[in-house]
Order: C-alpha cells, then structure tokens, then sequence
C-alpha cells in the first residue's frame, strides 16, 4: 500500500509537471498510472477532464473541439456517479454542455446551482456568458451588477478591479433599445464613473447616449399616448 500511494503521488507530481509544459499526452498517462495505482481517489480522473477542456480552448487542437469536450464530459460523469456532490464539476458539466453547444441541459445545470449557491461570483460570472451567448443582454447584465454588489460587500479588494467594466458592460446593455431599462442603465453607469478617479471618456459617452436615448423613449411614449378628451 505505501508503495502504491508512493507511486501514485509520483505520477501526479509529473503530470503536473508535463501538464504546464502542454505535454498533454504524457500528462494524461501519468494521471492514467496515477489511477491505476489507486482506483479509489478519482483525482487523477477529474484532472484528466480538466486537462481536456484546457486543451479543447486551444487552437491547436480545434479540429479535435468536439471529441475532447465529449470525452471531458464523460470522465466528469464517471466522477460525479461517485460524487454527486461535487459543487466544482457540476461547473464543470454545465460549463463542458454549453461549450457543446447543449445550452439548455446546461442552463438547467446553473438554474440548480444557482439556487444553492447563489453567492458564488465564479458561477454568477459562467451564467453571465451562458446569458451572453444566448442573446438574453439583460439577463447578463443582471449577473454582471450582482457580481459588482456581492464584489463591493466583502472585504477582498483584490476581486473589485473588473468592477467598472462590469457596470459599464451592463449600463450599455440596459441601455440597448430591444432592452429598453434607461433608469437601471443610469444607476449603474453612475455608479460605474463614481469608481473613477478620472471620468474616462467612454463612460462619459455612455452615459449620455443613455440620457440621449431616454429622452427619445420618453417622447415616443408620449406621441403614442391617446388624447384622454
């Protein structure tokens, strides 16, 4: 048994090692050694699926895209039959199905996580760009301003920096015709200009295309209104 788990974290130190390097191939057959040491830990099997989405975001293997990501998806399977538990790779599994193209099977992933963790930026942030890729701009821009409010609650000032990006990027969606929420697009447009020290000219512009726009909604709202006498 020692000379297993000797073993075992020898293979998973090279992996590492090989992993940085992009020697994928040989990473894979140290985690595959790593296993085969010690069936019981499924570490070396969630890293290979993690190893396989890394590489399927690559240029070099984007013919092998789909067929990488199918067989991250089933390793991650094979995990969470063990540990449906596993917060991190149910991630993992949305994250893998959207990338496949299985927006739904994947939205109703998040819909579930989001119900049970709901404060974690990391997930609000995957559900934003599953939102993006959807077209649904306002439900993005929703994600991005709760991402900022749970940012400026706690006390890392290490995670504020995209903060202003993520109002602006929000302001402008609000902003959008086909979205049409000018109030919540100034609240938070404000609110991304109060984090500069120096208003930045395209903050400056947004906000007055949205003041430019509102006023023109408000003005068609009000040729459209039928005369009460």
């Amino acid at each position: 048994q020692t000379s297993l788990e000797y073993n075992y974290n020898n293979r998973l130190r090279q992996a590492k090692l090989d992993w940085d390097e992009k020697f994928y191939e040989q990473a894979e057959g140290h985690l595959r050694l790593a296993y085969a040491s010690l069936p019981d830990s499924l570490t070396p099997v969630k890293s290979i699926a993690r190893m396989k989405m890394q590489m399927s975001q690559e240029e070099k293997y984007l013919d092998q895209r789909d067929e990488l990501l199918n067989e991250a998806l089933t390793l991650i399977d094979q995990v969470l039959a063990e540990k449906p538990e596993a917060y991190d790779l149910q991630v993992n599994k949305a994250n893998v199905l959207v990338a496949l193209g299985r927006n739904d099977e994947g939205r109703e992933i998040f819909d579930t996580l989001l119900r049970e963790h709901g404060d974690d930026t990391d997930l609000l942030a995957d559900i934003a760009r599953l939102a993006i890729e959807d077209g649904d701009y306002a439900r993005a821009a929703d994600f991005y301003v709760r991402i900022v409010d749970l940012h400026e609650a706690d006390t890392d000032a290490g995670n504020d920096a995209d903060n202003k990006a993520m109002l602006v990027s929000a302001g402008t969606w609000y902003s959008s015709p086909n979205v049409g929420r000018y109030e919540d697009a100034i609240g938070v447009l404000d609110r991304a200009a109060n984090l500069e020290t120096i208003p930045t000219e395209n903050t400056m512009l947004m906000r007055v295309r949205t003041y430019y726009n509102y006023g023109k909604h408000l003005k068609e709202q009000y040729a459209n209104e039928t005369d009460p006498a």
